[in-house]
């Protein structure tokens, strides 16, 4: 995954409490920034531009397993 890809929720994602507001959207990586783990490992994560017009951007960083990049869809979807 790299900034500018278009993303929308993986079905972790949906799953989140948090993430409910973001179902159905999808958003551009905008950022992609370096955590450090427990243990010591350092894992990516996604800063996302959401395509909500009430709130495109939120301070949540997400993991690689809540997002997937958007597949094309018919209208209405």
């Amino acid at each position: 995954m790299k900034v500018g890809d278009l993303i929308e929720l993986s079905a972790h994602g949906k799953r989140l409490e948090m993430t409910h507001h973001r179902r159905g959207v999808v958003g551009l990586v905008e950022r992609i920034v370096r955590r450090v783990v427990s243990g010591g490992g350092v894992e990516p994560a996604y800063g996302i531009l959401w395509a909500d017009t009430r709130k495109p951007r939120d301070a949540w960083r997400y993991d690689r397993r809540d997002i997937k990049r958007a597949k094309g869809r018919t209208h209405g979807e």
